[in-house]
């Protein structure tokens, strides 16, 4: 039970870094015209209240896509610690898979080595 429960968040950790990694990927690969087409209109603005805290962070994360980091500050001043932090996060858990998974291959690399020189199994 605490192993499949182990393996579920691993898999939910998985999907939330690939869902900030795609927004960093699309922040740089996609046209800035397209990002902001693409983005929701804020809710806070359209119903005439005040700008929220993600107020132009989409514009911010495209400024920063096109290297444009003056931009990117005017937009959001939390674009940037964001977009950082979305990378981090994203490249802490492929590194950490990468690792689990060597650790995996080594573990057993050794254990068909002990099998085929009839040792017995580890346990």
């Amino acid at each position: 039970m605490r192993s499949e429960i182990a393996r579920a968040l691993r898999i939910v950790r998985a999907i939330i870094a690939a869902l900030l990694l795609a927004a960093v990927a699309a922040s740089v690969l996609l046209p800035r015209e397209t990002l902001l087409r693409a983005a929701p209109a804020c809710l806070s603005r359209v119903s005439g209240g005040p700008a929220c805290a993600l107020c132009g962070m989409t514009g911010a994360f495209a400024a920063i896509g096109g290297g444009d980091l003056r931009a990117a500050h005017a937009q959001n001043r939390g674009g940037l610690p964001l977009f950082t932090a979305f990378v981090a996060a994203g490249c802490a858990v492929l590194f950490d898979e990468a690792i689990r998974a060597l650790r995996r291959r080594r573990t057993s690399s050794f254990l068909t080595l002990r099998h085929s020189t009839g040792e017995p199994p580890c346990r």
